[in-house]
């Protein structure tokens, strides 16, 4: 009776803490932090920093955000977006210059580097009925074979002065920042450790990569055979694995930079078709949550900073709070469809089977 009282009492103790947290309002505002690194951010090249050639770099780097957010590549191209782009200084929250010895590869030159409200810029897109990608994306595993004047080299993340391929990783990271895909390159003790061969890679052996990749957090896979002919001249072959869906492609570009930027453009539009959603202008959906193993205060906010992040949620409003569950009601874009597929993604809440009424019930995983 005694471990029976001291339960009840915990459970009271964490029912107040977190009801004290809500009646206080300090979980009110919505906090908004992309799962995406720097998704509502972006750096573009200016030859001075002089006032008149901010403006108009301010606006171009209004326009790689949209590209992110939205998974569209000609999205300013859009009339309904086009005309909106004047939006640019009011939406901007911070800007900074970058050298190119502060860049990431290093002969990109003098950068104007932006960062944008992201309730704003989602609220152009919406305003504009275009669509938008939800903050939690799937991670892609990157293994790619080069082949380079007789070389036989593996692509890693090992940067470093004696890596002679850290400037091509750069231009992988750069190019999937660009699209707003999160990435893994492996490095070299995770190549020899998990025992994959130059032959997987080369060959697109995805169901030798698969399993390793999926162990070290990818959703997805992308391969590359990747080789250079007379002239500086590439050839690639690509092969993409995702959920039950497996495409192979074939590139060629003079350059390396122009093919990472192929073949991501390939990849985003292959990924939005699945997941990107277009705004309902007109009816938001209200949908009722019902989150367990809410054990403490903690769990509550992390829930609610979690839920915060979506980008289809315009929303938040807890109705109860029992013991380890709670009940939230949110208003949506997209319907439940789209909040099932950014939360699957998340790794955050985990669904469980429903009670029968017309709630969505998650468990969320600490």
């Amino acid at each position: 009776m005694r471990e029976n009282a001291k339960a009840l009492r915990k459970r009271h103790s964490i029912v107040a803490v977190i009801l004290l947290v809500i009646t206080s309002g300090l979980l009110s505002s919505p906090i908004v932090a992309a799962t995406v690194s720097h998704l509502y951010q972006a750096a573009v090249p200016v030859a001075d920093q002089s006032a008149s050639l901010r403006q108009s770099a301010i606006q171009e780097a209004l326009k790689a955000v949209l590209v992110k957010v939205s998974g569209n590549a000609a999205i300013a191209n859009v009339p309904s977006v086009h005309s909106q782009l004047n939006q640019a200084p009011a939406l901007l929250q911070q800007y900074a210059y970058i050298s190119p010895a502060q860049s990431a590869i290093d002969n990109q030159g003098l950068q104007l580097q932006a960062q944008f409200d992201p309730a704003g810029v989602n609220a152009l897109l919406k305003q504009a009925n275009q669509p938008l990608w939800p903050l939690e994306r799937p991670r892609i595993g990157v293994w790619i074979a080069l082949v380079d004047a007789g070389h036989r080299l593996i692509l890693t993340n090992d940067n470093s002065l004696e890596n002679p391929l850290s400037a091509t990783s750069s231009l992988v990271k750069s190019n999937a920042d660009k699209r707003g895909i999160p990435i893994f390159l492996p490095s070299q003790p995770i190549v020899e450790e998990q025992q994959i061969t130059f032959a997987n890679i080369y060959t697109l052996d995805t169901q030798t990569v698969m399993p390793v990749s999926t162990g070290l957090g990818s959703d997805g896979i992308l391969m590359g055979r990747l080789i250079e002919s007379e002239g500086h001249h590439w050839q690639a072959n690509w092969a993409f694995t995702f959920a039950n869906d497996h495409q192979e492609w074939q590139s060629s570009a003079d350059n390396m930079n122009t093919l990472f930027a192929d073949a991501f453009s390939h990849l985003t539009d292959m990924l939005t078709q699945r997941f990107a959603v277009l705004p309902d202008n007109t009816d938001n959906n209200s949908i009722v949550l019902k989150i367990d193993n809410v054990n403490n205060a903690d769990d509550y906010a992390r829930v609610i900073a979690y839920l915060n992040q979506q980008a289809l949620i315009s929303a938040v409003n807890v109705s109860n709070v029992n013991e380890e569950t709670m009940t939230v009601q949110v208003t949506a874009r997209g319907g439940e469809k789209a909040l099932q597929q950014a939360f699957a993604l998340g790794r955050v809440l985990s669904a469980e089977e429903s009670d029968g009424d017309q709630s969505m019930r998650y468990r969320f995983i600490p």
